[in-house]
C-alpha cells in the first residue's frame, strides 16, 4: 500500500489489511503529545511482525525505534537504527500477549524523552528517544499481522479518552476548557470506602484550594451522595441524593455536560442534574480519587476542529464520529444508492471506530439474497441473537433515505417511509455509541445529524 499524507484526525480506513503498511507522518514530523494506535490479531502462521518509527529514506535510513514482536520465541524487543546499526536493544520479559489468532490493542505514545508502549491498555514499557522524534517521516508496519486500525492522533484534538485500571487520584486536562455533550463514564467496583468526581479549574488535588464546578462525593456506606461545587475552596450549592453505591458491588456512572446542567446517572438511574453554578469554560480538569477500584474511565470530547459534517460522497468503509452526545430527540440521516447487484449490506451505530473491538450498540443487516433484515448488537465481543424483519424498503439501483432516531430506550428506524420494529439498547449507557459504520454493496450520499 503506498503512502498517504495524515492529519491528526485522518483514519485510515484499515479494514483487515495485511502487512506490510506504512504511513506518512504529518508536515514536521512526530511531536510530544502524538498516539499511534494499532489494533490487530497475529496470525495463526505468523512468525513475527514490527512496528517502526523511520525518516523514510530506505539509502539513509535512521529508525527512531522498532517494536519487533517475535511470535514464535514470545519476546517483544525494541531497538533503532543509527548509523547504518541496530543499537540500544531492549527486551519486554516475562508477558507476552500476542498469541496466534488473538486481537491486540498496540498504543504508542510520544512524550518529550520517551516512547511510552501499552498493550491492551496496560503500560508495558518505555523507550529512550536517541534521535528526535521530529525526523520521523514514516511508521512502517511489516512481517505477519492482519491490521484492523492504524490511527495517529495528537492528544490536542482527541475525542476520546481512554483509561483501563488507572491508579487513583486520576486526573486529565481538556485542551482550553469543557464544552456542552462533553461525557464522561466509569466502571469500577466499590471496594473501598469513598469515591468523589469532580470538575475543576486547574490541577490542585484539594478541592479547598480550586474552583469545582461540579462534584460527585460518595461514601459507600451511607445513605446519600453528596453533589456540590467550590469556589475558591468555599463549599456552595449541595444537593443530597440517595446512594446507590453498594460495598462490594460493581457500578456504572455516566456523566454529560450541556449548556445548563451536569447530568449525572449511576447504574442507569437518574441521580442530578444540577445547574451550572460557574461557568464550564472555568473547568478543564476531570479529577477522580477515592479507595474505589476503577476498571475504566471513557471521555468523549468534542472535538473544537473536527471533520466538517455533514459527511459528503465518502469512500466504503464509512466511519463517521457524530460530533455531540447521541439524546433522545436527535437523528441520523443517511441518503445513498444501492448497487444494481447488490449482496448485502450493513449500517452499524457503535462506540468506537474499530470495528474489530468496539461495541456495536445497533446493526442493521441488510440481505438481498434473502429478502429479509437484520438487528443485532455485540458488547463485550459476544452478538446478540439476530432478530428478523421479513420486509424489505430497499431497491436494487435505486437510491434510498433512512433515518435512525433517537429515544430514551430503543432505536427507531424509517427506511423510504417505512417504519421498522425499535430495537431496544443493548449497550449502555447508549450515549457512548456515537459512530456510524457503512459497508457493503452500496455509495453513501450523504449522512448528517438532525
Amino acid at each position: 500500500m503506498a503512502n498517504r499524507p495524515l492529519t491528526p484526525e485522518f483514519i485510515l480506513p484499515v479494514i483487515k489489511e495485511e502487512a506490510p503498511f506504512s504511513l506518512s507522518t504529518p508536515t514536521g514530523g512526530l511531536t510530544p503529545g502524538h498516539t499511534l494506535y494499532v489494533d490487530g490479531v497475529v496470525p495463526l502462521n505468523s512468525s513475527s511482525f514490527s512496528v517502526g518509527f523511520d525518516n523514510g529514506n530506505p539509502s539513509d535510513l535512521v529508525v527512531a525505534m522498532s517494536v519487533h514482536v517475535k511470535v514464535i520465541s514470545q519476546r517483544v524487543e525494541f531497538t533503532s537504527f543509527i548509523d547504518g546499526s541496530w543499537v540500544n536493544p531492549q527486551s519486554l520479559l516475562g508477558f507476552f500477549p500476542f498469541l496466534p489468532d488473538t486481537a491486540f490493542t498496540m498504543e504508542i505514545e510520544i512524550l518529550s524523552n520517551i516512547f511510552k508502549i501499552y498493550i491492551n491498555g496496560h503500560q508495558m514499557a518505555s523507550y529512550d528517544h536517541l534521535i528526535s522524534p521530529t525526523l520521523v517521516k514514516r511508521i512502517n508496519i511489516d512481517g505477519s499481522v492482519t491490521l484492523y486500525r492504524v490511527l495517529l492522533q495528537h492528544s490536542a484534538d482527541s475525542r476520546t479518552i481512554k483509561a483501563f485500571n488507572p491508579s487513583l487520584p486520576w486526573k486529565h486536562v481538556v485542551p482550553g476548557c469543557m464544552q456542552p455533550d462533553t461525557i464522561v463514564y466509569l466502571e469500577g467496583l466499590a471496594s473501598g470506602s469513598r469515591l468523589s468526581i469532580r470538575f475543576q479549574e486547574g490541577q490542585p488535588l484539594n478541592s479547598n484550594v480550586v474552583n469545582v464546578s461540579f462534584q460527585i462525593d460518595s461514601e459507600i456506606e451511607k445513605d446519600h451522595v453528596l453533589i456540590s461545587n467550590f469556589v475558591s475552596g468555599e463549599q456552595r450549592v449541595t444537593d443530597r441524593k440517595m446512594n446507590v453505591l453498594r460495598k462490594g458491588e460493581p457500578f456504572k456512572i455516566y456523566i454529560s455536560l450541556t449548556d445548563t446542567y451536569y447530568t449525572a446517572s449511576i447504574n442507569n438511574q437518574q441521580l442530578i442534574n444540577y445547574k451550572h453554578r460557574l461557568s464550564i469554560e472555568n473547568a478543564d480538569t476531570v479529577f477522580v480519587d477515592g479507595d474505589v477500584k476503577i476498571y475504566k474511565i471513557i471521555m468523549k470530547i468534542p472535538a473544537t476542529q473536527a471533520i466538517v459534517q455533514p459527511l459528503m460522497n465518502p469512500n466504503l468503509p464509512v466511519d463517521f464520529n457524530i460530533l455531540g452526545e447521541l439524546k433522545p430527540g436527535r437523528v441520523i440521516l443517511i441518503n445513498g444508492y444501492i448497487e444494481p447487484k447488490a449482496v448485502r449490506c450493513y449500517f452499524n451505530i457503535q462506540t468506537d471506530e474499530s470495528l474489530y473491538i468496539c461495541d456495536v450498540a445497533y446493526q442493521l443487516m441488510v440481505k438481498f439474497g434473502a429478502g429479509v433484515m437484520e438487528q443485532r448488537s455485540r458488547c463485550n465481543g459476544i452478538w446478540t441473537q439476530p432478530t428478523t424483519i421479513n420486509i424489505l424498503p430497499f431497491i436494487k439501483g435505486e437510491q434510498f433515505q433512512m433515518e435512525f432516531h433517537i429515544d430514551n430506550e430503543s432505536y427507531g428506524t424509517n427506511i423510504l417511509g417505512t417504519q421498522i420494529p425499535k430495537f431496544l439498547y443493548h449497550v449502555t449507557p447508549y450515549q457512548l455509541a456515537n459512530w456510524i459504520h457503512v459497508h457493503g454493496d452500496l455509495k453513501i450520499i450523504q449522512i448528517r445529524l438532525r
